[in-house]
């Protein structure tokens, strides 16, 4: 009789593991099937999120070409604006040497109108 009582325990013990497995596996079932259905939801939604994503670097790479063209215009015309700078003052330079030259060369003159001047 013990040697029946201890089969009949493995048994109960071996059907009660048996269901434990059975709905052990049926959840990891279950949540492998949400895991499925969840990553073609996000596959779903990454897809066009992926392709604004490139758009997005497309349009910030011809932006920063376009701001590129910018600066380099923009350096151009205060180089421009730097030589006519210089150009004037230089013309300045030329002007008031051109004024001093033509004070020596009528001085002598002037000096000598004033000599005929009435006081």
């Amino acid at each position: 009789m013990t040697m029946e009582l201890f089969l009949t325990a493995v048994s109960i013990t071996l059907i009660v593991l048996t269901v434990l497995l059975i709905v052990v596996f049926f959840m990891l079932y279950k949540s492998i099937a949400a895991c499925a259905s969840a990553w073609s939801g996000l596959r779903s939604d990454l897809s066009p999120l992926l392709g604004d994503l490139k758009e997005i670097g497309q349009n910030v790479a011809a932006a920063s070409e376009s701001l590129k063209h910018g600066l380099e215009r923009a350096n151009h015309m205060t180089e421009a604006l730097g030589r006519i700078g210089d150009d004037l003052e230089e013309g300045r330079r030329a002007v008031k040497d051109g004024i001093e030259r033509v004070g020596q060369v009528a001085a002598p003159w002037l000096g000598f109108l004033k000599l005929f001047q009435r006081k």
